[in-house]
């Protein structure tokens, strides 16, 4: 019978994580009942960064139908008709930081602070060579445990793949007979890592991003450029509620933190309705004994908010927000108090939800479609 628990070898990630992790070189063990691994630390590196906005990656097309890679043009010397920046690092290192070429279309050039990772794991009888699933738990760990014990803000979390567009690097290698009798936390740190490593994509990541274009057609980009065009000249300014919810659905959908951005989300659309109520206090049908009591967010979505949605013209659509506002709070308090993960559809219809209420309650009246507010309330 095939014994799962014996190692047969180990699998090894490549990765420069894009953050600073002020550790020395070395090998860290992780020895836990539901992880097992090893990451080392090989190098910190500032690599070169270009931002070209004259160039661009092509395709090439070769003799007999081959195509390969290429840029535009190549990558000269940066011109003389420039300016530079030197800065003081938190730690008082003095560096040139920045050179950006005068002429609009200049290229920037600026390093970058990484630090070369190596993660491994063992794989048995139950995994194969290239199961690169422990490479993320793995790493969460170590850059989780990091923070937590030296609060360096300089190291960044990512949630999925951090910078996916920068490629990681897989292999692997077969245990001997005699490092296989070796105890786990020995072998670890005296093994060969030393092997051929083949890049792997986790993701396109901000290489996508430079396929994004018009989602309309030409008329209706244009006529969207007039209609943004007219709030800006007409004084138009967005309530900072309304930037806030916008700065959470990047938080949860570029991001990917789902869970903080149902959370914030409420607490945001809590001081909005706990705003309007003061601002319309006299005009609402609150006793005076339900609002001496502690707020609830039962009694904020169904008494209050009700009675401020009455305060507008809704033809008839409070009773479907009221609804809303019930399931949006059945998600907040799972999330809150029960650790629940909401899927981005729900998220997406949180943000909504709370956008919505906040048009409602904070958006200027030239500028709302309905839900108007009434003569005898303005």
């Amino acid at each position: 019978m095939t014994n799962k628990n014996v190692s047969l070898g180990a699998t090894i990630v490549h990765q420069y994580y894009p953050s600073f992790i002020d550790l020395p070189v070395g090998r860290y063990l992780v020895d836990s009942d539901d992880l097992k691994g090893m990451i080392e630390v090989l190098e910190h590196v500032r690599p070169l960064v270009i931002t070209d906005f004259s160039n661009a990656i092509i395709n090439r097309p070769e003799k007999k139908g081959k195509i390969f890679s290429d840029i535009k043009r190549p990558i000269h010397r940066i011109s003389r008709d420039s300016i530079a920046a030197d800065a003081v690092g938190n730690e008082g290192r003095v560096a040139l930081a920045i050179v950006l070429e005068k002429p609009v279309n200049g290229r920037v050039f600026y390093h970058d602070a990484y630090t070369s990772l190596l993660i491994v794991s063992e794989f048995g009888h139950d995994k194969t060579p290239d199961d690169i699933s422990f490479h993320q738990p793995l790493l969460k760990r170590f850059i989780g445990t990091y923070r937590c014990v030296t609060s360096d803000l300089r190291t960044s979390f990512f949630e999925g793949a951090p910078d996916a567009v920068n490629a990681v690097r897989i292999g692997h290698r077969y245990y001997t007979d005699k490092e296989r009798d070796v105890p786990f936390q020995e072998r670890l740190l005296a093994i060969d890592t030393d092997v051929d490593l083949r890049p792997c994509l986790l993701g396109l990541g901000k290489g996508a991003r430079g396929l994004q274009d018009h989602y309309d057609d030409e008329a209706k980009t244009t006529e969207k450029g007039h209609h943004i065009g007219k709030y800006l000249i007409d004084g138009f300014k967005p309530p900072e509620n309304i930037i806030e919810i916008e700065k959470l659905a990047n938080l949860a959908f570029n991001d990917e933190k789902l869970r903080p951005a149902v959370a914030e989300a409420m607490s945001i659309l809590e001081i909005s309705i706990l705003s309007h109520q003061r601002k319309f206090k006299r005009f609402l049908n609150i006793s005076k004994q339900n609002e001496e009591k502690e707020v609830t967010w039962k009694f904020l979505m169904n008494g209050m908010l009700a009675s401020l949605l009455d305060l507008y013209e809704h033809n008839g659509s409070k009773g479907k927000v009221i609804k809303n506002a019930n399931w949006v709070l059945d998600v907040r308090h799972k999330v809150v108090h029960d650790g629940y993960n909401p899927s981005k559809d729900e998220v997406d219809r949180v943000l909504s939800f709370a956008k919505t209420l906040i048009t409602i309650f904070e958006m200027p009246e030239d500028y709302k479609g309905n839900w108007k507010l009434k003569e005898q309330y303005k």
